[in-house]
C-alpha cells in the first residue's frame, strides 16, 4: 500500500495489489495434497504385497508342517504294523509246545490298555527305549541332527477287539476272514452291510427283476450306481479238530441280490445255493435298507454249527465276492444271542496315530490286514472249476490207460 501527500496536509492512500499472489497460494496446497496421495498409495500397494508374501509364506509353513504332521501319523501306523508283526511271530504262532518268551507279558499287557482306549504302542519292546520319558513321544527323523520340524508321534493307540470288520473290496475277488470273537463267543447272527455314501454322488439305483426270481443282466448293463451282488460262503469248523469232510458238510453260500424291497433276513439252513441233494436256489433277494452309511444291509441268521459240534465250539470263516462292480465298502459285525454285538479278537485290528511337527498335529485311523506267514487269512489260490473238474486219478504203467477229457 503507498500513501501519497499533497498540499494542505491532505494524503490519498492507494492500495496495490498483486494480481495472481492468491490463486499461487491455492497451487501449493493442491501439490502438497497430492504428494500426501501418492505417498499413501505406494504404502497401502507395498503394504498388500508384504501382506499377500506374508500369507503365502504362512501357508507354504502350515502346508509343510501338517504333511509332515501327516508322515508321522503314518511313522506310527508303519510301527504299529511292525510291533503286531513280532507279537504274533514271537508269541501267537508258535509250535505248540514251544513256550513264550518272556516279552510276551509286556506285549499282552501293553495290548489291553489298547482294548481300554490308552496309548499303548509306546510302551512296547521294541521303542520303549525311543519314547521320550517325560512325554511319551517317538521322534521321528532322518539322523539325530535332523530337528528341523521337531517331527514325532505323540500317541498310538493299538487296538487289537474291534467291533467290525471293514473292506474296501475289489470285483471278483475273494477275502477270506475268521470270525474269532473276545473268548470264543458264540455267533448267533452275522450282519454285512455293503456300499457305502462315499461311492457314488447320486442316489443308489436298485436292480429290477424278472416274476418269480432276480434277473442277471450282462455286466455291462449293470447300472453304474446300482450296488454289487455279493457272494457269501460261510464255513463251519469244529474247534481243535478240523475234517475236511465236515468242511464240505457245513459250508453254506449266497448270493445276495439288492432289491428296491424285501427282507434282509437269510436263513443260512434254507438259502444256501447249492445244498446238499437239492437243487440249486435262486439268489437271495435283498431289500436295501440304510445302515448307516451302508446302503444295503443283510442279517445271515441259523447258522450250521460244525458236524458234531454246538454254537460254543464251532469256529466259523466268512468269505465274500462282490459282482458286477469294480469296488465297494463292506462292513461286518456279529451278534450274540441277545443281539448285542460281539467284538472281534485279533482279526482286524485297528491303529489311532496322532503325529506332530512343531504345534500342527493330524490324526489318522487305519486297519492293518495280516500278510506273509503271519497270516490268519486264507490266499487267493485254488484253480478254477467254473466249466467242472476230472476227479478221477489213476496210477497205472501203461500209456495207453490215459485218457483225456475224462
Amino acid at each position: 500500500m503507498l500513501e501519497v501527500v499533497y498540499n494542505e496536509g491532505k494524503s490519498i492512500k492507494l492500495m496495490i495489489f498483486r494480481k495472481n499472489q492468491h490463486i499461487n497460494y491455492e497451487s501449493g496446497v493442491t501439490a502438497i495434497f497430492i504428494v500426501i496421495f501418492f505417498a499413501l498409495l505406494i504404502g497401502v500397494i507395498t503394504l498388500s504385497f508384504m501382506h499377500i508374501a506374508t500369507q503365502d509364506q504362512r501357508q507354504s509353513t502350515n502346508s509343510d508342517l501338517s504333511q509332515s504332521a501327516y508322515d508321522s501319523s503314518e511313522a506310527g501306523i508303519e510301527d504299529a504294523t511292525r510291533v503286531l508283526q513280532n507279537y504274533r511271530r514271537l508269541c501267537v504262532n508258535l509250535p505248540t509246545g514251544t513256550p513264550k518268551p518272556a516279552r510276551c507279558a509286556t506285549y499282552e499287557t501293553e495290548l489291553q490298555r489298547g482294548v481300554s482306549g490308552e496309548c499303548n504302542l509306546q510302551s512296547m519292546p521294541e521303542l520303549s527305549s525311543k519314547a521320550d520319558p517325560a512325554t511319551g513321544e517317538v521322534s521321528v527323523s532322518t539322523n539325530a541332527s535332523d530337528k528341523e520340524l521337531d517331527q514325532a508321534y505323540t500317541c498310538v493307540k493299538l487296538i487289537t477287539q474291534t467291533n467290525d470288520i471293514m473292506q474296501t473290496a475289489q470285483g471278483d475277488k475273494n477275502y477270506l476272514f475268521p470270525l474269532k470273537t473276545v473268548n470264543n463267543e458264540p455267533i448267533s447272527k452275522i450282519n454285512i452291510n455293503w456300499f457305502a455314501d462315499n461311492q457314488d454322488l447320486v442316489p443308489p439305483a436298485t436292480i429290477g427283476y424278472y416274476a418269480g426270481r432276480p434277473k442277471l443282466p450282462l455286466s455291462s448293463n449293470w447300472p453304474s450306481n446300482a450296488p454289487p451282488i455279493l457272494r457269501v460262503q460261510l464255513i463251519a469248523a469244529k474247534r481243535g479238530a478240523i475234517n475236511v469232510n465236515d468242511l464240505d458238510n457245513d459250508s453254506r453260500a449266497v448270493f445276495l441280490y439288492p432289491a428296491s424291497s424285501g427282507s434282509n433276513q437269510v436263513d443260512m439252513t434254507i438259502a444256501d445255493f447249492a445244498s446238499r441233494g437239492k437243487k440249486s436256489q435262486a439268489p437271495t433277494t435283498i431289500g436295501c435298507n440304510k445302515v448307516g452309511i451302508f446302503n444295503c444291509s443283510a442279517v445271515l441268521a441259523n447258522l450250521l454249527p460244525a458236524t458234531g459240534a454246538d454254537a460254543s465250539t464251532t469256529d466259523y470263516y466268512l468269505r465274500f465276492t462282490p459282482l458286477y462292480r469294480s469296488t465297494t465298502d463292506i462292513q461286518v459285525v456279529l451278534n450274540n444271542a441277545s443281539g448285542s454285538v460281539i467284538k472281534f479278537d485279533g482279526v482286524e485290528p485297528a491303529v489311532d496315530s496322532t503325529g506332530r511337527a512343531n504345534d500342527v498335529f493330524r490324526r489318522l485311523q487305519q486297519r492293518i490286514k495280516y500278510e506273509s506267514d503271519n497270516s490268519i487269512l486264507g490266499k487267493d489260490g485254488g484253480f478254477d472249476i467254473t466249466n467242472g473238474m476230472c476227479k478221477d486219478f489213476i496210477i497205472s504203467n501203461k500209456d495207453a490207460d490215459y485218457v483225456d477229457n475224462c
